[in-house]
């Protein structure tokens, strides 16, 4: 293993990655930054610290909820080193939203310490209102596919994958989000209007086809909320589960029940928008 000295050397010089960035590299860089903060190389993990965030900003695969909590982590580690109290409690504040079972060991925040301090202010903090994000593609919010809301106040990991550009990602620090991913936000979203029912013109009809139509979108409505649900269950148990197998398996449960909810929810609006058009009731 390289000693400190040439490793900070050697990133220095690696200032840029090579994008796009296998997942490998990204969860490598992870655990560097990491051992290097163990072993009191501060200097070294600052330096492979702001690397790793340009890798991620480069990742060519999003990225597990298991891998954002370690980002946090490494974040508020980041900002007790560079003495940021505030960005300490953003970063502590991303760990709990995501752990809300987790307790920092106390070598790293002794009582009084700065950092106990900061995880006292992050646990009484109020969450607050988040804006919702809009786009044709998946969305993965602390490393969940299918979360479309964006947290504010607190740091956060957010991956788009679209078809047209590939996998985007941000790593926000509770300030104003970018130009890029502002596009995407929308304050409040807006009642939706039904269309007034149409009567019928004559006895020449050509049957209930919109009904027929009706009723499929309803069942396929009925389908993606069970969906939805199924997801929403795997997302709130994953936290708690302290079974590392387990915990995989919730996360793929969450991840294949978004998209079938996606799936189900996209084919009954087609079908009730059809409905609505054919007009044949």
């Amino acid at each position: 293993m390289l000693s400190p000295l040439i490793l900070t050397a050697s990133l220095a010089f690696a200032a840029e990655p090579q994008c796009p960035v296998p997942l490998e590299t990204v969860r490598a860089g992870i655990q560097e930054s990491l051992d290097l903060y163990d072993q009191f190389e501060f200097d070294a993990f600052q330096v492979r610290f702001e690397l790793l965030m340009k890798e991620i900003g480069c990742a060519e695969a999003p990225l597990s909820r298991a891998d954002v909590f370690q980002v946090y982590q490494l974040q508020g580690l980041d900002a007790l080193v560079a003495e940021g109290r505030e960005r300490m409690v953003s970063a502590l504040r991303a760990m709990i939203a995501v752990r809300p079972d987790y307790t920092l060991p106390e070598d790293l925040a002794a009582p009084g310490s700065t950092m106990a301090e900061a995880y006292a202010e992050a646990k009484q903090a109020e969450e607050a209102e988040g804006s919702e994000l809009q786009g044709d593609g998946a969305w993965y919010v602390d490393g969940v596919m299918g979360v479309t809301e964006l947290p504010a106040a607190r740091v956060v990991v957010i991956q788009y994958l679209s078809d047209d550009e590939g996998l985007t990602t941000w790593i926000l620090d509770g300030q104003s989000p970018p130009e890029s991913l502002a596009s995407h936000l929308v304050s409040g979203g807006e009642p939706l209007v039904l269309p007034p029912e149409t009567a019928s013109t004559g006895s020449g009809s050509t049957g209930h086809l919109s009904r027929t139509l009706a009723l499929s979108g309803a069942a396929s409505a009925a389908v993606a909320i069970a969906g939805f649900a199924v997801a929403g269950s795997a997302y709130k148990s994953f936290p708690d589960e302290a079974d590392l197998g387990k915990a995989e398996s919730l996360e793929s449960l969450n991840h294949g029940a978004t998209i079938a909810g996606g799936v189900f929810a996209v084919a009954g609006g087609g079908l009730l928008a059809g409905a609505v058009i054919r007009g044949e009731w």
